[in-house]
């Protein structure tokens, strides 16, 4: 009796240190657990503090490649404002260019020079059977003084007039031809190219005249609206 009183109390024992050790296993690995829990949760944060200085890393490389850009960008409007003031530039001096070649082409340079005069024709220097035009400019020419080309041009002919002398024709290359008579030394030769204000005709005596006259297309115009007085 004593013998079965020992064992069912050390049955007993063993049933309570088996559900203590349960117990103990249970809390152990409910700690075990929550450690992994708390270390998965830290490492979570780690990979979201690090994702997020990934983040703030491509942000800063992004805003200095937009810096870097805009400052591209900057130059790049400086030099096509350098490039287009020079276009704007170059236009400018070729319009110049263009005006000048224009002009020098236009015949408006006054077409003596020397001791002369305008002068309204005497009745006998009119060829009544062949009249020049009503346009035409009569000048009285003194020895010494000179015609002159009153722009650029060609020289298209240079043909003789029993009444008023040599005549000269020049093709300024824009519709406009100037023509030139008078009796002296004749200067140029046909075919020539002839610069404004080269002598065209040298008179060497006195009383002598010269009528100038000037064409544009098949129309004659009266020289005084493009004559420039001051040379």
């Amino acid at each position: 009796m004593a013998e079965w009183d020992l064992a069912e109390k050390i049955n007993k024992r063993l049933v309570v240190f088996a559900v203590i050790a349960g117990l103990i296993v249970l809390v152990v690995l409910g700690v075990l657990n929550f450690s992994q829990k708390l270390n998965d949760s830290e490492f979570e944060t780690r990979m979201a503090q690090a994702e997020t200085e990934n983040m703030k890393v491509s942000l800063r490389a992004s805003e200095e490649n937009v810096r870097i850009l805009e400052e591209k960008l900057k130059a790049e409007e400086k030099e096509l404002e350098a490039v287009s003031s020079s276009l704007n530039s170059k236009n400018e001096e070729l319009m110049e260019i263009k005006e000048k070649s224009e002009n020098e082409h236009l015949p408006k340079k006054y077409p003596m020079r020397g001791n002369g005069a305008i002068v309204l024709p005497e009745e006998d220097e009119i060829d009544k059977d062949n009249p020049l035009p009503e346009t035409a400019v009569y000048f009285k020419m003194f020895e010494g003084s000179k015609a002159v080309a009153t722009g650029n041009g060609n020289i298209d002919s240079i043909t003789e007039d029993e009444k008023y002398g040599t005549l000269i024709e020049i093709d300024h290359g824009n519709g406009y031809h100037s023509y030139y008579y008078g009796k002296g030394l004749v200067m140029v030769e046909q075919g020539q190219e002839i610069d404004s204000g080269e002598v065209l005709i040298y008179f060497t005596e006195d009383d002598h005249n010269f009528v100038y006259l000037i064409k544009n297309g098949s129309e004659y115009v009266d020289p005084m609206e493009l004559m420039d007085i001051s040379g």
